[in-house]
């Protein structure tokens, strides 16, 4: 459960840093309409893995308690704040792009 949260986060950090790219590359180019679904796809998309990232090291952490050695895991924090930082890098790219735009 482990290794497939980290697998989300790793899809996680690849969308986000295609959307900066894309941001940075072609942000001015792009209609509003272009901007709109590559916005919604990106929200969508990272949102998802973002969630699924979280889950699965809260699964981990409920393993680890019930079958690991006893003594304190510390995934469960960990999830939350992993969590609160792909939600904060999702924002921020979304002000990049804007900014990026009004260039």
């Amino acid at each position: 459960m482990f290794g497939t949260s980290m697998a989300a986060t790793t899809i996680y950090l690849s969308i986000v840093g295609g959307y900066l790219i894309a941001a940075y590359s072609v942000g001015k180019q792009l209609t509003k309409f272009q901007l709109f679904v590559i916005s919604i796809l990106f929200v969508l998309f990272s949102l998802w893995f973002s969630l699924a990232s979280f889950a699965l090291l809260q699964e981990s952490n409920k393993f680890i308690l019930t079958y690991g050695t006893g003594g304190a895991s510390t995934i469960g924090g960990s999830a939350y704040l992993l969590l609160g930082l792909e939600l904060t890098a999702i924002i921020v790219s979304l002000v990049f792009m804007l900014n990026t735009r009004k260039k």
